[in-house]
Formats: structure tokens, C-alpha cells, sequence
């Protein structure tokens, strides 16, 4: 019997779908020759990325590295509420930002899948310091020098986990599942987009080129005569 690529199977998909509304489907490759590095190199498109290396003991490397890109929403938090941007299009919610990224998750129910790393989907970034004014009653006397959110956080459907273990790669596809969606097309969906990151990996890494500034120079080597009378200076080395 034929090992199934991706796991679960279709059929075991549309089981998990009774009562989960994101089902992560995923793929094992070798990754020999590929670093988290090299791997995020090549999937980076310079947009919204990120690479999380793991440390144990402040000393010892971690067994997994997480890294993706192309987040399925943004979440941007600030004092007084936050925005979320999917598909190009913003919303705002006002109130504690806090409370809104609590209700805004608590509508996921995602399925408990064996055989995968221990974080498969979530929210990946940061909450600033200035958060904990929505928890506790603190002075905000300095204003907001840096101009950045003070939450942001990324909600990344297909990612890849590297096992720094067994030097393989877990390319995984969380499946957001609405009423009325097509279990089928959702699938063969995710199917399509772990295909496309097992290709892109197998690509050597190329560099963008950049173009060159334009220069002032033409190319043209001219000689300079001293004027009249003047020697030019000798070098102090025979």
C-alpha cells in the first residue's frame, strides 16, 4: 500500500472538519543540505517574515526552527484598539487591544494532531512593553518616540519547521475552515501550497541583483601634466 504524502488523508480531513475549523496538513522532506538560514533565504520575498531559532539553556541549540512568511492576517495593536489586515483590506476594532486578540482567537478550534511539532500555527511576533497599561494602572507620561505598534503579530497559515534532529523539514499548512466551504478545494489547496514551498527549496538560492547607481564616470582614462616648472613629488619608496 502507497504511503500517503500528506497527512492527514483527505478522508481523514474531512473527519477532522466535524468539529475543528483550522486542520494543519502537512509534508516531511529531507533537509540534508538546507539550513533554517539558506531555507529562509530563499522564501523571504521581503515582506512580512520571520525565523525562530530555539535555545535550551541559554547555551544548547534547540531541536525546531520556525520560519514563514506571507501571513494569512496582521494584528496591529495601540492604545486604542487594534487593526487587522487581510487581503490587502484593514479593520478596525476598537477597545483593549488585548480583549480583541482574545475574541479574534477564540473563535479557532484547531485539531490536536499527532506526529508534528508542538507549535503549529498561532500568533507569531511581539506585545510591547506599553501593553501592560491595558492590565495594570501605570503613568504614560513619555509620548511614543519609535512610531511602532505596540502589538504586532502574525498569523501565518503555511510555514516550515525545521527538526535540527533528525534533519528534516516539516512543511505545514494550517486550513481556516468557514461554513459552507468545499473540504475538497480546501485541501487540495493546502496541498498546493506545501508543493510550492517543497519547489522552492529545492531551487538554489539567487540573489536579487540590484541595479548600479549611475555614475558620474565615463570610463575614460586621461592623464594629468604637471604644470610648468613643477616636479612631481618622488616616492619615498625604491
Amino acid at each position: 500500500m502507497k504511503k500517503n504524502l500528506y497527512i492527514p488523508s483527505l478522508e481523514e480531513f474531512k473527519l477532522h472538519a466535524n468539529d475543528s475549523n483550522i486542520i494543519p496538513v502537512y509534508r516531511e522532506i529531507l533537509a540534508d543540505t538546507e539550513t533554517p538560514v539558506s531555507a529562509f533565504l530563499k522564501i523571504d520575498d521581503g515582506r512580512d517574515a520571520f525565523l525562530l531559532e530555539s535555545v535550551e539553556g541559554g547555551e544548547k541549540w534547540g531541536r525546531y526552527s520556525l520560519l514563514g512568511t506571507r501571513p494569512r492576517f496582521i494584528v496591529k495593536g495601540a492604545a486604542a484598539g487594534v487593526e487587522i489586515i487581510e487581503d490587502g483590506q484593514t479593520r478596525a476594532l476598537a477597545g483593549n487591544p488585548i480583549d480583541a486578540v482574545r475574541a479574534l482567537m477564540k473563535g479557532m478550534a484547531a485539531h490536536a494532531t499527532t506526529g508534528i511539532a508542538r507549535f503549529y500555527g498561532g500568533a507569531i511576533g511581539y506585545i510591547g512593553y506599553d501593553m501592560i497599561r491595558h492590565i495594570e494602572r501605570l503613568p504614560d507620561k513619555k509620548p511614543a518616540e519609535l512610531g511602532l505598534p505596540e502589538m504586532y503579530l502574525l498569523f501565518t497559515d503555511t510555514f516550515l519547521v525545521f527538526d535540527n534532529v533528525e534533519h528534516k523539514v516539516q512543511i505545514i499548512s494550517n486550513v481556516y475552515l468557514k461554513d459552507g466551504d468545499d473540504a475538497d478545494a480546501a485541501y487540495k489547496k493546502a496541498v498546493e501550497k506545501i508543493d510550492s514551498l517543497a519547489e522552492t527549496l529545492k531551487k538554489p538560492y539567487c540573489p536579487a541583483k540590484k541595479p548600479n547607481p549611475a555614475s558620474p564616470y565615463t570610463g575614460e582614462i586621461k592623464g594629468v601634466m604637471p604644470p610648468s616648472g613643477v616636479i612631481p613629488p618622488q616616492s619615498n619608496f625604491e
